[in-house]
């Protein structure tokens, strides 16, 4: 379980949609950060945890629970919320807002 308020960041899933309070599952520490991939950014699914770049590794994100909804896995949220259902689609790919 995670100590309330926990972790979390704020995602803007377009320019023209309000940013949405994602809470974070605890993770794991990944590999190298993706060359060119800057911090905060998602580098893609990796093993089914999201990637998100940061300063001199990857961290893994396992679940999450996005705003009013029910925390789900990272292959769900990438599908639903992303719109990349594969562990190589999201290689290099930062929606803004992040």
């Amino acid at each position: 379980m995670t100590p309330h308020p926990g972790a979390f960041f704020f995602w803007r899933p377009s320019p023209d949609k309000p940013a949405m309070r994602i809470n974070v599952q605890p993770g794991t520490v990944g590999g190298p950060v993706p060359q060119g991939l800057r911090p905060g950014r998602f580098a893609g699914l990796i093993d089914g945890a999201l990637g998100v770049a940061c300063a001199d590794a990857l961290y893994r994100i396992p679940a999450v629970t996005p705003a009013g909804k029910r925390t789900m896995d990272a292959t769900a949220f990438s599908c639903g919320y992303l719109g990349k259902c594969d562990d190589t689609a999201l290689a290099a790919c930062a929606p803004e807002g992040l």
